[in-house]
C-alpha cells in the first residue's frame, strides 16, 4: 500500500492495478488499519531519510514517503520485548 498526502493508493501482492480515491484523514486511517490488520511484518527498509517501506510476510507493502525526514518511533509492551 502507498500513501500520498491525502490520497490512498493500493498495491497488493498479485494486484497490479492502482487507484486513487480522495479521503479524509479519518477515512484514510480506517482504510489503512483494515488493510493491514493481522499482517505479519517481514522487514522494514529505509533507503532514504524521508521514506520507510514495511514489507509483510504475504507480500503486501506499506510505503510512506515524505519530502522531509521521517523519524521512526516504535513502542512495545515490556512483556512482548522480554519474550524475544
Amino acid at each position: 500500500m502507498q500513501l500520498w498526502g491525502g490520497w490512498l493508493g493500493l498495491v497488493e501482492s498479485g494486484h497490479s492495478s492502482r487507484y486513487r480515491v480522495s479521503m479524509t484523514l479519518d477515512e484514510e486511517t480506517a482504510r489503512a488499519t483494515e488493510m493491514l490488520r493481522g499482517r505479519m511484518v517481514k522487514r522494514v527498509v529505509r533507503h532514504r531519510e524521508g521514506e520507510v517501506l514495511i514489507e509483510f510476510e504475504d507480500g503486501s507493502r506499506f510505503f510512506a514517503d515524505s519530502e522531509t525526514s521521517l523519524e521512526l518511533s516504535i513502542t512495545v509492551q515490556e512483556d512482548d520485548w522480554d519474550d524475544r
